[in-house]
């Protein structure tokens, strides 16, 4: 049993190939998000190449008075518009997947053309952004892991990963 916070890339880097194929999510998982992919590609972009990048927003419990107390703050919506032009002006064409737990929130405050919020339940929405080409992540374990398991570039608050 491990007990404690391991959200540093430096505790794996040494197995980390291994880990990912380990790490992986359930054939019948991965159909159902390449599916869902396939249901929400914009079809102006059928058969041109583009870019997907997943955003994880975790709000609910970091907006408590005792958890802002504690350090845990929610990303400002800047952040995200931030990491989004990023991507939008690296790549030609992005679509965006955002999953949170305050999807009320996100659909106020990250806003962009090509964007999806999705709405499946917490299993799903891991393997959507982490299967995604790249990720932006919020302050939390759950989008660390996301992060950590998708192949290309993280951003994380204050941070670029690649």
């Amino acid at each position: 049993m491990l007990n404690g916070y391991f959200e540093s890339h430096k505790y794996f880097a040494h197995v980390k190939d291994d880990l990912r194929k380990e790490f992986t999510f359930p054939r019948q998982i991965q159909d159902q998000v390449y599916n869902y992919f396939n249901t929400i590609t914009p079809i102006i972009w059928n058969n041109k190449p583009f870019v997907r990048v997943g955003i994880h927003v975790r709000r609910t419990d970091q907006i408590t008075e005792e958890r802002q107390k504690r350090g845990c703050i929610p990303r400002p919506k800047g952040f995200y518009v931030h990491a989004m032009e990023y991507f939008k002006q690296k790549y030609n064409r992005v679509q965006f997947i955002v999953t949170s737990d305050d999807l009320a929130w996100c659909k106020e405050n990250i806003l962009s053309e090509h964007i999806e919020y999705s709405t499946h339940n917490y299993i799903i929405d891991l393997a959507i952004i982490s299967l995604s080409n790249h990720i932006i992540i919020s302050l939390d374990i759950y989008s660390w892991w996301a992060g950590w398991l998708c192949k290309g570039t993280t951003i994380y608050y204050g941070i670029l990963s690649i």
